[in-house]
């Protein structure tokens, strides 16, 4: 009987909030459109999404103090001890060669860039003389028509 009650007393709840306003997401989408809408209610209101840190490594233990040596007498657990230190280490290391990697290729995309920056800076600095250079050249074309012109009317106003 109790847990009919509690069933019976948990749709009542979900009646009266539906009766509110309020409705109880049930599946993914649904979630989903409430959350769009939560959103697009307070529109004015900038989103703030956390940025991405990156891994962020321990330092080494400067001190351990389970200290294995090769010499005999070691407990069954000392293994599983190394282990999990080996692949600590393993994995610190691994994680500092990516992060040398990750900025060599970056140096490197950088510098490519910048190359090709100055090969484009030439290129648009040949092609703006060249069409300076057409430009003085009609300029000087038109001069030379417009004196011609000039001449010749001149020779008939002498004439």
């Amino acid at each position: 009987m109790d847990n009919q009650d509690k069933d019976n007393s948990s749709k009542s709840k979900n009646k009266n909030n539906e009766k509110e306003g309020t409705k109880i997401a049930r599946t993914v989408k649904e979630i989903q459109k409430v959350q769009i809408e939560h959103l697009m209610n307070r529109i004015d209101k900038p989103i703030v999404l956390p940025e991405n840190k990156g891994v962020v490594l321990k330092p080494p233990k400067d001190f351990i103090r389970n200290i294995q040596g090769s010499s005999a007498g070691a407990g069954s657990g000392e293994f599983h001890v190394y282990r999990a230190l080996r692949r600590k280490e393993l994995m610190r290391l691994k994680l500092m060669d990516e992060e040398i990697k990750k900025e060599q290729d970056q140096k490197e995309f950088d510098e490519k860039m910048n190359k090709l920056k100055e090969i484009e800076d030439k290129k648009t600095e040949k092609r703006r003389k060249k069409r300076q250079k057409q430009k003085e050249s009609k300029k000087r074309k038109l001069m030379k028509e417009e004196e011609k012109i000039e001449k010749k009317d001149d020779n008939k106003k002498n004439v």
